[in-house]
């Protein structure tokens, strides 16, 4: 188990010497060996309980990792990762902080679900429907985290033939050519940017 102990012993009299170690890791327990001249002195090796020194989860110290903070496409589930820190941005080893996660646009909003992983990070799943760019607003406690809000694209999804739309075929000329538009479209109706180079959406 993995230990920081201090390089000399206090000797206080009467037989009596004072050292110390500190835990680097947070574990329920660890082995402590004592040994004199490479020989246990009794009762060792000795149990020692680990408490988690870690302080409170700080929103300012959290931060989120993920393509879900940044972009993605109309009716598919974006996903990203919350980690939790204390006030010295040691991250955090166990659940149960509750994240606000807020992605609108206008008056447009997007489902936002958090999933708590018990072990200091968390899952999220952001849907919505219409393209666009939204604001992602992570608070923790009425702080933003890192980075906090966040600007997702998201982007149309694949072309609906039967979302398509025809636009100026009312009227036509024998002889002449008739022009008019299609304007392709996603099945949440979302309108596809037209590559002019290669013909594709």
């Amino acid at each position: 188990f993995p230990t920081r102990r201090s390089s000399d012993l206090l000797n206080k009299g009467q037989g009596n010497l004072l050292t110390s170690f500190t835990p680097t890791n947070a574990h329920d327990s660890l082995k402590l060996n004592i040994k004199y001249q490479d020989q246990h002195i009794a009762a060792s090796p000795f149990t020692v309980k680990i408490r988690n020194g870690l302080g409170a989860t700080s929103g300012a110290h959290c931060f989120a990792l993920g393509d879900g903070t940044c972009v993605g496409t109309a009716g598919v589930v974006g996903v990203f990762l919350l980690q939790a820190a204390d006030q010295y941005g040691r991250y955090k080893t166990s659940g149960g902080d509750m994240f606000q996660v807020t992605m609108s646009m206008d008056s447009t909003a997007s489902a936002a679900a958090v999933l708590d992983r018990k072990s200091g990070s968390y899952a999220v799943n952001t849907t919505t429907t219409k393209s666009g760019v939204y604001a992602l607003r992570i608070t923790f406690g009425g702080s933003h985290i890192q980075g906090s809000p966040y600007s997702v694209h998201i982007m149309p999804g694949k072309i609906s033939a039967k979302h398509c739309t025809v636009h100026r075929l009312a009227v036509a000329t024998a002889g002449l050519p008739a022009t008019f538009e299609i304007r392709a479209r996603d099945k949440f109706h979302n309108i596809l940017v037209y590559n002019r180079v290669d013909g594709r959406d």
